[in-house]
């Protein structure tokens, strides 16, 4: 199926690079890759020189690129993946849109690509497929998760959409993160569609993905049972204006093995774009111990 319509690795690089300048910060080493079959391939950003030592993954609707302000701040060798169906990464069947298989992709595309990382760092979503995918390959010393427990896996977002003008679709993000400015979720948006030829905007992940939720929802409790072995110590990281309940991150820590919670001030959901700084900095402390 090949790589997402009408992208320019030269100019999503040097648009980093830009970033990077207008931060002040050093221009980063990265490039894009592909893992896996020429068939069914996951996309990823590769920071840094050397083997990776943290594998990077999003949340649903999203892509590789939410983690660059991050990554400009932490400047190790990382990879940033696409999920399947998600940003350039191949599109699949209703069916390879479960967690399972999903993860088992991950899994598959790491072990065959010669990929060792000692930490996932996963958001939303793609903690329950990075849990998964870890369990499979065993050796994860850590892994931290992003403002998520398996409690609301399956659930669906009556405020998402996949094409709409700007304006509906910035409205939309607004409805779910009101702690955001309007021109910062704007930005978002830009960054994360595509203008289609009737001049709404689309989101770069396939439709597909939505058809199945109610898959992922029969995978709670095999989601749960992947999170107690996935890693030698979990760290949930629960958003001060997230969606983690008090009740949800009690249990995750009474059934994950070796697990902690430590709340993010001032973050909403998306933790890595909200606090990417204080992230950066939790990282590098907790890769250093």
């Amino acid at each position: 199926m090949g790589d997402e319509q009408g992208v320019d690795p030269t100019a999503e690089i040097e648009s980093i690079a830009n970033f990077a300048r207008r931060l002040g910060l050093p221009e980063p080493v990265v490039r894009r890759r592909r893992l896996g079959t020429d068939s069914d391939a996951l996309s990823a950003l590769q920071w840094g020189v050397g083997d990776p030592e943290v594998v990077l993954l999003h949340g649903a609707g999203l892509h590789a690129q939410t983690w660059n302000r991050m990554m400009l701040e932490l400047g190790i060798a990382a990879l940033a993946i696409d999920l399947p169906g998600h940003g350039q990464s191949d599109r699949r069947p209703v069916d390879g849109y479960r967690v399972a298989a999903m993860g088992d992709q991950l899994a598959q595309a790491l072990v065959g690509a010669g990929i060792a990382p000692t930490c996932f760092v996963a958001h939303s979503l793609g903690s329950f497929v990075g849990a998964h995918a870890a369990a499979v390959i065993g050796g994860i010393r850590t892994m931290v998760i992003l403002d998520a427990t398996p409690h609301r896996i399956g659930t669906a977002d009556p405020t998402r959409m996949h094409s709409a003008s700007l304006g509906t679709l910035v409205d939309a993000m607004r409805q779910r993160m009101p702690h955001r400015d309007r021109n910062s979720l704007e930005r978002a948006v830009l960054r994360s569609t595509r203008e289609r030829a009737d001049g709404l905007r689309e989101w770069l992940w396939d439709e597909a993905f939505m058809d199945a939720v109610p898959l992922r929802a029969r995978e709670r409790d095999a989601t749960w049972q992947s999170f107690q072995s996935a890693a030698s110590r979990t760290v949930l990281l629960r958003a001060e204006h997230g969606g983690v309940q008090d009740a949800e991150a009690e249990e995750f820590v009474s059934r994950v093995p070796r697990s902690s919670v430590v709340v993010v001030d001032g973050a909403g959901h998306n933790v890595h774009t909200d606090q990417p700084e204080w992230l950066a900095r939790f990282l590098r402390n907790l890769l250093s111990s």
